[in-house]
């Protein structure tokens, strides 16, 4: 990978392009942890559970409370403006998320 071109990435002499609107954002959380209550009022949220389990509440514009749990392996999604928030059930500290936000402003 080219250390002047990060959103860039040289494979078999190809070039593959790294999306601006998708952004990674890579999460822990200690035992009985919670990512505080937020939402994205521009954005999508797409995460994978690589390790541990947890909880998902999610609060739709609506009013409706929806509440799941995840465990490795397992993909959610978010849409924008849905407020959420995820608590760790795992008791250690591995609970890790693989986190992709779509920004909607660059969709249109």
């Amino acid at each position: 990978m080219s250390k002047n071109r990060p959103n860039t990435k040289f494979d078999s002499g190809g070039k593959i392009s790294r999306p601006d609107f998708i952004k990674y954002i890579g999460a822990t959380s200690k035992p009985s942890g919670i990512r505080e209550p937020h939402w994205h009022p521009n954005a999508s949220e797409m995460g994978y559970v690589l390790e541990g389990t947890a909880r998902l509440i999610v609060f739709s514009p609506g009013g409706s409370v929806d509440t799941f749990e995840v465990v490795p392996g397992e993909i959610y999604f978010i849409s924008t403006g849905f407020f959420h928030f995820i608590e760790n059930l795992s008791s250690t500290n591995n609970m890790h998320f693989a986190i992709f936000l779509v920004l909607i402003n660059h969709l249109t």
